[in-house]
């Protein structure tokens, strides 16, 4: 019941991402946080320390999450997951469907 509760609620975004964006499947931000959360030595691939800050003015982008990759505006603040193991946070999803 859980998995077909999942696929209802998330078909619309899957189709619109394959339909206008020609992507298949669709991106699960939430269910790889909490994955990253309950397990994050398995899921983890890479990490990489960077100056992080949120434009809170409104002129760029109003919440947008600004990152300093190159490491020019000052020491780090943040670690940022650039990987993780795809077969483990899905076997962690599936687990919970």
């Amino acid at each position: 019941p859980r998995a077909a509760f999942f696929k209802r609620i998330s078909a619309v975004s899957a189709a619109v991402l394959c339909d206008q964006f020609y992507l298949p499947g669709m991106p699960c931000p939430d269910q790889l946080a909490m994955a990253v959360a309950l397990d994050p030595q398995a899921v983890i691939a890479e990490v990489v320390d960077v100056r992080a800050g949120v434009e809170v003015e409104g002129q760029y982008g109003r919440g947008m999450l600004a990152i300093d990759w190159n490491h020019t505006s000052g020491a780090p603040n943040a670690h940022v997951i650039t990987r993780v193991y795809k077969d483990a946070a899905l076997k962690m999803m599936q687990a919970g469907l």
